[in-house]
C-alpha cells in the first residue's frame, strides 16, 4: 500500500507519505516493511523478517525479536472482514493490540503509539475507515 496526503491549515503545511508492503504465506507473515516519510524526511520504519525460527525486527525505535507468527494484522483489514479477533498485529510498532467491535461490522482500536483506528464493513467488504491521529481525524470511503 502506498499513500499520500498533504493538509494545510493555518499554519500547518505538512506532507505525509506512507508505503507498506506486507507478504503472508499460508496465512502467516512473511516479511513487513513500513516507512513514513513527513516533508521528505523518515520519520518512522519498521522492517520484519522471518528467518524460519524467529522474527527480526529493525526500526527506528531499535532491533527486537518475536516468535509467534501473526496470522492477521492491520494490513489484513484491507482485504478480509476480521471475525472472532480480541487482538490484531500492529506492523508499524511491531506489537499486538486489543480490537473491539463495537457493533458487528465495526472493528475499533488504538494502536500504541496512541491512534485511534476505526473500520466499517458492509457485506463483508471495508466500506469506511476513521483514524483519529494527534492532529486530525481522517475519514475515507469506498467509492
Amino acid at each position: 500500500m502506498h499513500s499520500k496526503g498533504r493538509i494545510k491549515l493555518l499554519w500547518i503545511d505538512r506532507e505525509d507519505e506512507t508505503i507498506h508492503e506486507v507478504r503472508y504465506r499460508k496465512g502467516k507473515l512473511i516479511s513487513s516493511n513500513y516507512k513514513q516519510i513527513t516533508n521528505g524526511e523518515v520519520k518512522r520504519w519498521t522492517t520484519i523478517k522471518f528467518d524460519g525460527k524467529v522474527y527480526q525486527v529493525d526500526s527506528d525505535k531499535g532491533k527486537s525479536t518475536f516468535t509467534e507468527a501473526p496470522t492477521y494484522s492491520i494490513a489484513s483489514l484491507y482485504y478480509y472482514f476480521p471475525k472472532n479477533l480480541s487482538r490484531i498485529f500492529y506492523e508499524v510498532e511491531s506489537n499486538y493490540t486489543p480490537v473491539k467491535f463495537t457493533d458487528p461490522n465495526t472493528l475499533d482500536f488504538k494502536t500504541a503509539d496512541g491512534n485511534r483506528n476505526i473500520y466499517k464493513y458492509v457485506n463483508g467488504k471495508l466500506n469506511e475507515m476513521e483514524f483519529h491521529v494527534s492532529i486530525t481525524t481522517v475519514y475515507m470511503k469506498r467509492i
